[in-house]
């Protein structure tokens, strides 16, 4: 009977790191796991100290060739372990964040900037939403039955609105009736309804809008590119 080789990999580096230029940024919801993916193409799983914030390095996955573009968990359920990446090359992949495989991959045309998990409300459909960097705004509405051979899909809903280079779409989890923008000098909250703008926060001075996302129907966070978040409270 012939016996079985069994190869396991093993990575070494110097009294150096290997260079680390984060481009994206995921942290679980317990705090416990940070994700970094960085313009090199490789993404570094963290293990993070609550109490302390001390970070230490778990695993470096690799994966991409090019920069990572976004992270996002791949499932709402609170105990689901795998993430999604996408990069620019428009590679995007699924990763176990308990043993660091890479468990499926994909190569698109597309180049995705951020990705979202939703799970839409009981409703006969499923509404997907979304911006381009002229200011267009789109809606389409799914039924359940389409799939990679089906007919194209086009959208039920288009109308430009003044909101040039958009960097983050984020729906309001808690009614689905509002949407914030956030674009690099000022965010905007608009009705979904008809898209008229209900309010808009211009950057503090020196700084840059980065994202941003709802904490309640009326409260929400926007981070700038100096690491700082602000906490705004929408008017009634």
């Amino acid at each position: 009977m012939p016996g079985t080789n069994l190869i396991v990999p093993v990575v070494l580096w110097g009294k150096h790191a290997p260079t680390h230029c984060v481009s994206s940024v995921y942290l679980s919801r317990d705090q416990k796991t940070l994700v970094t993916g960085c313009y090199d193409g490789q993404i570094c799983i963290w293990q993070v100290d609550p109490d302390s914030l001390k970070m230490t390095p778990r695993c470096l996955l690799v994966g991409h060739t090019a920069p990572v573009t976004c992270l996002s968990r791949a499932s709402i359920i609170q105990d689901n372990n795998f993430i999604v990446s996408s990069s620019e090359a428009g590679e995007m992949c699924t990763w176990d964040l308990v043993d660091g495989k890479c468990r499926e991959s994909v190569k698109l045309s597309q180049i995705h900037t951020n990705i979202q998990v939703l799970r839409p409300s009981s409703r006969k459909d499923d509404v997907v939403l979304a911006i381009s960097i002229t200011g267009t705004v789109k809606v389409w509405s799914l039924l359940g039955h389409e799939n990679k051979q089906s007919e194209p899909i086009y959208e039920n809903e288009s109308k430009q609105i003044r909101c040039l280079n958009a960097l983050s779409l984020n729906c309001c989890a808690y009614n689905q009736r509002t949407v914030l923008i956030v674009c690099a000098k000022y965010c905007q909250i608009y009705d979904a309804g008809d898209f008229s703008v209900l309010c808009s926060i211009q950057a503090p001075s020196g700084e840059r809008w980065m994202s941003g996302d709802f904490l309640a129907p009326d409260r929400v966070l926007v981070y700038s590119t100096e690491g700082k978040g602000y906490l705004y409270k929408l008017p009634a």
